[in-house]
């Protein structure tokens, strides 16, 4: 995460996104600062938004405690995540 002089705090939420009978949850770790560079990325995701910092995103497993592998079917899960 940039920005550390800058912006040091990093929030973080865990998310869970419920598709059909199963859950997915992902750990969420964002930074915004005026100051920080702004983020095309998520402007391309939510396209009124301003986001000036980095977000990160990582599946946090159901069964197994902890952060896990992302698999192909998950990263719209994440984008849908990151919108809410």
């Amino acid at each position: 995460m940039s920005g550390m002089r800058t912006q040091p705090y990093i929030h973080d939420v865990v998310v869970t996104v419920r598709r059909g009978r199963r859950l997915h949850r992902f750990n969420i770790f964002l930074k915004n600062h005026c100051l920080l560079p702004f983020n095309t990325t998520i402007s391309s995701l939510v396209p009124w938004l301003r986001w000036n910092g980095d977000i990160l995103v990582m599946r946090v497993g159901v069964t197994v405690p902890g952060v896990v592998n992302m698999r192909r079917s998950d990263a719209q899960l994440a984008d849908f995540a990151v919108r809410r």
